[in-house]
């Protein structure tokens, strides 16, 4: 002997009719479905156990069929809806990265434009106050335009995102070129120390254009001009120090 099918299940099966045919205009759907509930417990009455619910998703595709209803086209618009919901939540979440975003494309633009500007090549770390000024100027300008929105930078923004999105593995290479020779070249903080590969330089021997031995070192310079090594006090002595 069959079940007879409680209310519940019918409110249950009610709700899953009225998913399906979520993507329908308000009053379609609520002219297919208000009654639903009420139509289904008549039946129950009148069939007693052998009432049966079927397939939901079934039962709606008929429902739109007998009121002149394409269910294939609120499939594609439940499918564009989820895909809308998707989109405004990225771009919602993109829009929480904003002030992050911004301080990395303030150091991007110092390092992939400036420096190749004024030194031609790229540099990653400020080699000085004046490039320590330009750094936060860059940072604290792309912070405030960032905050302020400009309806008219927002194409030029977006391309110069874009821009800095592709050139930024350049910067990525060049920090692991830079870690490389940190690695063979390190400067003891606090001392005038210089390593080389682990080993200790106290001493450096250089030759000039005539061939004769620089015999006391102030300071030193990569081919970039940037300080290598500096003592605060007297030239390092060479002479005798050297083979």
């Amino acid at each position: 002997m069959g079940t007879q099918l409680t209310d519940q299940e019918i409110k249950s099966f009610v709700r899953k009719v009225q998913n399906q045919l979520i993507g329908l205009r308000p009053e379609d759907l609520r002219e297919l479905t208000e009654n639903l509930e009420a139509d289904l417990l008549d039946r129950r009455e009148a069939e007693g156990t052998n009432f049966k619910l079927g397939d939901a998703k079934a039962y709606a595709a008929d429902l739109a069929e007998a009121a002149g209803l394409d269910l294939e086209s609120v499939e594609v618009s439940r499918v564009n809806l989820e895909f809308l919901k998707i989109w405004k939540a990225t771009l919602a979440y993109f829009r929480t990265l904003s002030p992050a975003w911004a301080i990395v494309r303030g150091w991007l633009m110092f390092a992939l434009i400036y420096t190749p500007i004024l030194y031609g090549h790229i540099g990653e770390i400020p080699g000085g106050a004046r490039d320590t000024l330009v750094l936060v100027a860059l940072i604290g300008l792309n912070i405030w335009l960032s905050r302020k929105q400009f309806a008219a930078l927002r194409i030029p923004l977006i391309a110069l995102n874009v821009l800095m999105l592709i050139a930024s593995p350049a910067v990525i290479a060049d920090l692991n070129v830079a870690y490389d020779l940190y690695k063979k070249y390190v400067v003891y903080e606090g001392t005038d120390t210089l390593l080389y590969q682990g080993h200790p330089i106290r001493a450096f021997c250089a030759l000039g254009d005539d061939g004769n031995k620089i015999y006391a070192v102030k300071k030193l310079f990569d081919q970039d001009g940037y300080p290598v090594f500096e003592s605060e006090e007297s030239p390092v002595p060479v002479l005798g120090t050297c083979n």
